[in-house]
């Protein structure tokens, strides 16, 4: 009887791993112990069955959970399944998310998210679900997560495999390519809800390199709103979503849906996308704690070092931006993001003949790559070398027009262009500046409050001498979350400024507010140094 009750006990066994507090980024292990206890209680009175927390011996990293994690639990706590979860505040609630997972397998075997009373999260939440815990533990539950209809269609699988794939290259021809991969399985499987994600975020990424295809983004919108309405509980659907409100600039709707994904179990880019939303509206140093679980959960070496190098440089630790870089550019020389960095990180520093050497030692070799190009162009344009800025410039312009913007600095092609003929002398350059502007106030009454676009209003105001409004605008682009006061100390386009007191007085708040955040650093990200180094 003992050993069929211990059986019984190892087959019914659940671990619970600490809580990930979505509001403050941290681990709740009060939360997991509480919660274990509640549940342990409330499945006594259902049948045999071990409840036990597992606070200890796992990855400091806030949202453990990989498979090597569900594992290594199996093996720490004799369990079959492991159960971690989330939490946060909406409103006057305390929103819990529970997945349950085979410890051995990785596959999910419950995932549930509910709004509990925040003074009692875990007896409630243990209350409510007990009996589907239960249910799931005993194998007499159905598994809650949808089978996507490409999933398990041979062509349309076929399809979307192919444009994950051709995505990953990250040229525009290759995303082009994958684009129509991605309807290709729409029109074998009109009901995918993962192949409209699929093709909602390849737009994005090429909407963030180069102009649109003409009507991408309104059917990537129309896609966006029916993946979430045939499946909202499957991760890719509010990446998609997050990804596409992110680049019209709406933060705190992307936001919301970059915490839903983590919510329905998507911590890989759930953690990208909350990294670079929380980097571009002035928090660093808490897109570094999202940049840490990035590293955790990506199964690819240095997944997240370019995000947490640009952090780093954001905050003006230059060693560590730098090592990140180095990371990057060592482990995939294929890509230019390493070295771009690097580059980067010379140029703000003042190092015009290092940054021009860097530039002239790679550019060549990335052809395919845009932004090679404009590192070497924003270098000559930072440098002051207006001829040779003009050069890179064109054929850049030429290309794409509306481009540029996006890149490290916000120089777009235009206002860089119109900035250099001031310098040498040419008439028509007021011409194409106003032109440049229009352009970019079109962009803020799109998406008002936006950082960069704010920042680059005010650039080319400055450049047109429209000095009262330039300095408005400049001040509401650090107010959106604009930290980058070294860019602008450099930024030709702001000449007309640097001896106005006003001026000088926005960037020295721009410096105080970068010391005060690189004060903080996370512990997150020293405990993922280490668990890194013991990795390697």
């Amino acid at each position: 009887a003992e050993t069929v009750r211990e059986n019984e006990l190892a087959a019914r066994s659940i671990a619970v791993l600490p809580f990930l507090n979505l509001d403050t980024i941290e681990a709740n292990r009060s939360l997991a112990d509480s919660f274990a206890q509640a549940l342990a209680a409330r499945m006594s009175g259902l049948g045999v069955a071990r409840v036990v927390a597992k606070t200890d011996g796992i990855a400091a990293t806030p949202g453990a959970g990989t498979l090597a994690d569900l594992r290594k639990i199996e093996r720490q706590a004799g369990v079959r399944t492991v159960l971690t979860g989330t939490l946060r505040r909406v409103g006057d609630k305390c929103r819990i998310s529970l997945r349950l997972s085979d410890a051995q397998t990785g596959d999910t075997l419950f995932a549930r998210a509910i709004d509990t009373n925040p003074s009692a999260p875990a007896s409630e939440a243990a209350c409510l679900l007990a009996k589907e815990l239960f249910a799931a533990i005993s194998g007499s539950q159905p598994r809650t997560v949808a089978v996507d209809p490409a999933a398990v269609d041979p062509v349309a699988n076929e399809f979307l495999r192919a444009g994950d794939e051709l995505l990953g290259r990250g040229t525009i021809a290759d995303i082009d390519r994958s684009i129509d991969c991605y309807l290709r399985a729409i029109d074998v499987q009109p009901k995918s809800a993962r192949a409209r994600a699929a093709f909602v975020i390849a737009v994005v990424n090429r909407a963030a390199l180069s102009a649109e295809r003409p009507g991408l983004i309104g059917k990537a919108e129309q896609y966006g709103r029916e993946a979430v309405a045939l499946n909202k509980d499957i991760e890719s659907t509010h990446r998609a979503l997050e990804s596409l409100l992110f680049l019209q600039g709406k933060f705190v709707q992307a936001r919301e849906e970059a915490l839903r994904e983590m919510e329905a179990g998507g911590f890989l880019y759930g953690s990208v996308g909350l990294s670079l939303i929380d980097k571009m509206c002035g928090r660093p140093d808490l897109a570094l704690r999202w940049s840490a679980i990035c590293s955790h959960w990506s199964s690819r070496p240095a997944d997240c070092e370019s995000i947490a190098g640009d952090c780093w440089a954001a905050l003006g630790d230059d060693t560590k931006a730098e090592a990140h870089y180095r990371r990057v550019s060592d482990l995939y020389p294929e890509t230019p993001e390493g070295w771009i960095g690097l580059c980067r990180v010379k140029l703000l520093q003042g190092n015009f003949s290092v940054a021009k050497t860097i530039c002239s030692e790679n550019v060549a070799r990335y052809p395919d790559y845009r932004f090679a190009r404009e590192m070497a162009g924003e270098v000559e344009f930072f440098s002051r070398n207006f001829t040779e800025a003009d050069h890179i410039y064109g054929p850049l312009e030429n290309d794409d027009p509306a481009g540029g913007g996006s890149f490290y600095g916000s120089v777009s092609y235009q206002s860089a262009i119109g900035r250099a003929m001031q310098e040498m002398g040419d008439a028509a350059s007021e011409d194409l500046l106003k032109r440049c502007l229009r352009v970019e106030e079109a962009a803020l009454r799109m998406a008002p409050g936006h950082p960069t676009i704010l920042y680059r209003v005010a650039a080319i105001e400055s450049s047109l001498g429209q000095i009262e409004s330039s300095l408005a605008h400049l001040k509401s682009a650090f107010a959106a979350g604009w930290l980058d006061y070294r860019s602008l100390g450099l930024d030709p386009r702001f000449d007309r400024l640097r001896e106005d007191i006003r001026y000088r007085g926005i960037s020295e708040v721009m410096a105080t507010r970068v010391a005060s955040l690189r004060r903080f650093e996370s512990p997150i990200t020293n405990d993922y140094k280490t668990n890194r180094r013991k990795k390697e």
